[in-house]
């Protein structure tokens, strides 16, 4: 295995089974080494004869990348099957927020104390049929229907519609990025545009007096039905398809707090430009025990999952202590260190370590899916639940792990992953968890140049996620690479399988 301190490289020669008249492929595992990100860029003698995917990108604290290297079909053989070409790997330490697709062009230039750490490699030919005889020692490359990837402990063959299905995915992935980074770019420039129209006829102003009006109106309506019937009625808001619905939102949100009005149903008519008491439209009727906020998130504003922001027992259940009991004689632990699939893993491979389970905590919402926690809007965190046998496992252990596994400076962020549910948190059970582990994040703090924003907050309500995301890495993950969760194993962990 070639490479230096920051990155390991497997195989340490490009080996490549060559017909003519056919491309031939090569893969490459890059290795990182270190607790820090590592970006790297492939280089080669003969840019137009090779193409490589991807050529530059940045490795995770001890994760893997696989580089996959097309030799282009070629007309003739080379004398002696002999190749002069020549490939250079280049890789160095960056900074966490650094764009995965937009790495800047200065990265491996060498300046003043950076360090840039270069391994070269080789070219090597083979003819189909020594390819064959030789497939237990060359563990790099194939022909355009089989391809051998190595792993820690085993091969896999991968056919050539596969690989480009591989291909496709990233591609896909970077133009995605590509272009939720313009959405956010435009969306930033109506902002400002909206900003600037004086001709709308609403203002911060409006929208801070129609909510006290609104509180108005539901003091006076909750007076006046306290002593009424509770004969179910009607509430029309017909708002036009226009930016003042965020107003009468707000309106709503304030009427909220009274009970009284729970029992209205809501109609929109959004293609009316303007306010109307038409009832020519059929009403729409919402589920009765949805509150206000609840059914402007089922018509589509806020809450995509329908999911009541107000709904206060559904957040007194979830914000409750997590009284799950463990095994007799062991103990929970709970952590958030982003993709909870990655962070399992790890736990599982800690020694005195009995149980481990993935899912949702410290959220607002009673029973969430993972579709509602995608959405943003239920405020909880993607955890790893570890049950542990104090007598061989000292929880002192599990809070190494969890510094290891994670970068806890960058908010609500852990590489590609962006959102709350990626967290970093340790909520503990008990009062010698809660100083173990703000003791611990004192020490790490320390070797640390930026500001650790690891939350330390008690266990709440632990909602175990779906059965598919339990010990995903080690049943095979994404493309079906079983990872081993062997007690002490210290392979890399690829976070997505």
């Amino acid at each position: 295995m070639g490479g230096g301190k920051l990155i390991s490289v497997h195989p340490e020669e490009l080996t490549f089974e060559l017909e003519l008249e056919k491309p031939a492929y090569c893969n490459l595992k890059i290795v990182n080494n270190t607790e820090h990100h590592v970006a790297f860029k492939v280089k080669t003698t003969s840019p137009k004869k090779y193409f490589v995917r991807p050529n530059a990108s940045v490795v995770q604290p001890w994760d893997s990348c696989i580089i996959t290297v097309t030799l282009q079909a070629q007309k003739e053989y080379p004398p002696d099957m002999q190749c002069m070409d020549k490939f250079l790997l280049q890789s160095t330490k960056v900074q966490p927020s650094i764009d995965i697709d937009e790495i800047p062009p200065d990265t491996f230039i060498k300046d003043g104390e950076k360090v840039i750490e270069e391994c070269k490699l080789r070219v090597v030919y083979i003819s189909p049929q020594s390819g064959h005889q030789n497939s237990e020692g060359v563990s790099g490359i194939s022909s355009p229907s089989m391809l051998s990837v190595r792993g820690s402990d085993i091969v896999r063959k991968l056919s050539f519609e596969e690989i480009q299905a591989l291909q496709r995915l990233r591609d896909e992935r970077g133009a995605i990025l590509q272009q939720n980074k313009q959405l956010q770019q435009e969306l930033e420039l109506l902002r400002g545009l909206n900003s600037r129209q004086s001709n709308t006829g609403f203002s911060l102003t409006f929208a801070a007096f129609a909510g006290l009006v609104g509180l108005l109106v539901g003091y006076i309506l909750s007076f006046a039905l306290s002593s009424s019937s509770t004969e179910s009625k009607t509430f029309l808001i017909l708002p036009a398809a226009s930016p003042t619905i965020a107003h009468f939102s707000l309106v709503a949100a304030s009427l909220s707090c009274f009970p009284h009005l729970r029992q209205f149903s809501t109609v929109f008519t959004p293609k009316s430009n303007l306010l109307s008491s038409s009832l020519s439209s059929p009403l729409r009727r919402f589920p009765p025990s949805m509150s206000w906020l609840g059914k402007l998130g089922w018509l589509g504003f806020g809450n995509r999952a329908g999911l009541s922001s107000v709904d206060t027992s559904s957040a007194a259940i979830a914000q409750g202590l997590d009284d799950d009991v463990p095994a007799p004689g062991q103990q929970y632990a709970q952590f958030g260190a982003g993709c909870f699939w990655g962070v399992e893993l790890a736990f599982q491979r800690v020694p005195g370590v009995t149980n481990t389970e993935v899912g949702y905590s410290q959220g607002l919402a009673h029973n969430p899916t993972y579709e509602d926690v995608c959405t943003g809007t239920t405020n909880h965190a993607e955890v790893v639940r570890v049950q542990y046998d104090p007598n061989s496992c000292r929880y002192e252990d599990l809070l190494n792990v969890f510094w290891a596994r994670h970068d806890p400076t960058t908010l609500n962020r852990q590489g590609n992953d962006v959102g709350t549910q990626y967290r970093s948190g340790i909520y503990y059970y008990t009062p010698e968890q809660e100083k173990a582990s703000k003791e611990s994040l004192d020490r790490h703090q320390t070797t640390l140049g930026r500001k650790i924003v690891t939350e330390i907050l008690p266990a709440k309500k632990f909602y175990r996620a779906e059965e598919y995301h339990q010990q995903y890495l080690e049943k095979g993950g994404r493309f079906g690479f079983q990872q081993s969760a062997s007690k002490g194993c210290n392979d890399p962990i690829r976070c997505y399988g």
